[in-house]
Parts: structure tokens; C-alpha cells; sequence
């Protein structure tokens, strides 16, 4: 285990992250929050308790999926996306996430910043239909975010800005030739 690191949690999450790593003592016996506090005490690493882990904005994915009124995997997806920011110590252990208010009135209401589109809007900004933006969100050509409104959930998705020198020309000069038809 890295000393460094362990420090910073309780007894019991360390037992969390080491039984979910499938890690054993020296005489295999899994880890339990007294054996990983006596493993503290012989090495001389120091505990904390859980309270030392949330700050005003920090929270568990479980409280943050409450406070954003989605579930759990959508707070996760959003944090492997970097939507939310989020941590983990190691692969297993729990997610420390930041909402702050900004977060969540990006992602909870229909106050969308700037380019930020429901579907029906970005398929109008972008002169296509609904399926062909969904399809794009899926192909990675464009980022979207599903937020909750109310009762119901949507899309936001970004749009990028786009001006008459942006555009695709009409006629492309290489397809001209000079024949009558």
C-alpha cells in the first residue's frame, strides 16, 4: 500500500479499498478496519477520521447523484466524461466529487451557458434532424450531457459556433468543368 496516501482516510475506507482490490494480510486473512489500524500503529502511518474527507463542495457519488436528483452511474459517467470534477486514491476506492453551485445549475436546469443546446434546438442550429444529432453524439462528433429539468430529463448538447466563412462552399471549384449540359 502507498503510506503516503492511506493517511488521508479512515480505517474503514482503507479496509473498503483493500477488500475490494481482493488484497489479503501477510497471513491472508482480509482486511478488517482493526487489522488496518494495527498495520497504522506498527508502521507508524497515521489515520483520520471520515469527517477530514469532505470539504464544503465535496462529496460521496451518492450524495452528489442526490443533490444533482440523477442516479449514481450518471454522476459517474459524468465524472469519466469531465463534466464533474472527481477523484479516486485507487482504482477501487471510492469517488471524492466537486459539485459546486455552477455544476449544478450546469447541469440540473434549462439555464444552459452559452451553445449549449436541448436536442431539438441543436438539430435546428445545425440544419439536420434530431436522429442525425444523437447519431453524432454517439459517432463523439459532438458533446452532450444529459440534465434533469424539473421532472423530466434532456439533452444540453454544444454547438459549436459556426459563420458564413465556417460553412462547406455550395459549388466546390474541382466538380466545375466547362461543359454545358
Amino acid at each position: 500500500m502507498d503510506h503516503g496516501r492511506c493517511g488521508s482516510l479512515s480505517d474503514a475506507r482503507v479496509k473498503f479499498a483493500a477488500s475490494r482490490k481482493r488484497l489479503k494480510t501477510a497471513k491472508g486473512l482480509p482486511f478488517t478496519a482493526h487489522r488496518v489500524n494495527n498495520l497504522r500503529c506498527s508502521h507508524g502511518i497515521d489515520g483520520t477520521t471520515r469527517a477530514t474527507l469532505a470539504g464544503p463542495d465535496v462529496y460521496t457519488v451518492q450524495r452528489a447523484a442526490e443533490i444533482l436528483k440523477v442516479s449514481r452511474g450518471t454522476v459517474v459517467r459524468w465524472i469519466e466524461a469531465g463534466l464533474l470534477p472527481g477523484t479516486q486514491l485507487t482504482p477501487a476506492a471510492p469517488w471524492r466529487v466537486r459539485v459546486t453551485d455552477e455544476d449544478h445549475r450546469r447541469l440540473t436546469t434549462a439555464d444552459a451557458p452559452e451553445g449549449w443546446l436541448p436536442l431539438k434546438g441543436a438539430a435546428r442550429a445545425l440544419g439536420v434532424s434530431q436522429q442525425t444529432v444523437v447519431q453524432r453524439l454517439n459517432a463523439g462528433k459532438l458533446q452532450g450531457v444529459r440534465v434533469r429539468v424539473g421532472g423530466r430529463s434532456g439533452w444540453r448538447i454544444r454547438v459549436p459556433a459556426t459563420t458564413c466563412s465556417d460553412q462547406q462552399p455550395l459549388f466546390d471549384a474541382g466538380h466545375l468543368r466547362g461543359d454545358a449540359v
